[in-house]
C-alpha cells in the first residue's frame, strides 16, 4: 500500500512537473544575418564595409530570437528592411550610425532575398543587397522539409508564415 501510494505520487508530481514546464513560452530562434556597415563621418555616407570579405554574412553559430527581435522598438536614422521573393516585407528595424566600421545583426529568415537600408529622413534608399545565396526556401509558398527548406514561424506581425 505505502509503495503503491508513494508511485502516485511521484507520477502526479512528473505530471505537474512537465504540464508546468509544457506551458512555458516557446522562444523561436534562427541564425543570424550580419550586416558589414561602413560609416564615413567627413562625407556623412554609409556604405558596406570594404574591409569584410562579405557585405552580409549568416553566422549560423549566432542565434537571435525573431520574436524578440520582432517585438523590439527601434528608432534610428536608418531603416533596415528584409524581403522575400515576391518583394513583400518580412521584417524592418531602425538603428543608427557609428562612425567607422560597424555590424547590424538580426535573424536569419529562409525566405529573405533582399536587404534594403533606407534613410529615413529622406525616404531613399542608400543600400541594397541580394540574400538569395542565403535562402532555404525558393519562394513558391511551401517551405518543403523534404527538400531542406526550414520555416520559421512565429505570431510577430511582419514576418512570413505558411
Amino acid at each position: 500500500m505505502i509503495i503503491l501510494s508513494s508511485k502516485k505520487k511521484f507520477l502526479k508530481i512528473s505530471f505537474i512537473l512537465l504540464f508546468s514546464f509544457s506551458l512555458l513560452p516557446y522562444k523561436t530562434k534562427a541564425d543570424a544575418f550580419v550586416a558589414h556597415l561602413f560609416f564615413n563621418a567627413k562625407t556623412k555616407t554609409l556604405t558596406f564595409d570594404k574591409l569584410s570579405s562579405e557585405n552580409i554574412s549568416r553566422d549560423k553559430n549566432q542565434f537571435i530570437s525573431v520574436q524578440e527581435f520582432s517585438a523590439a522598438q527601434t528608432s534610428g536614422e536608418y531603416i533596415l528592411k528584409l524581403y522575400d521573393f515576391a518583394h513583400k516585407e518580412i521584417s524592418t528595424m531602425q538603428f543608427d550610425k557609428k562612425d567607422g566600421a560597424f555590424a547590424i545583426e538580426l535573424p536569419y529568415f529562409s525566405l529573405a532575398k533582399t536587404l534594403k537600408i533606407f534613410q529615413k529622413s529622406k525616404g531613399q534608399e542608400m543600400l541594397s543587397a541580394d540574400l538569395s545565396q542565403f535562402s532555404t526556401c525558393n519562394g513558391n509558398g511551401i517551405c518543403e522539409f523534404e527538400k531542406v527548406e526550414p520555416v520559421i514561424q512565429n505570431t510577430a506581425t511582419k514576418l512570413w508564415r505558411p
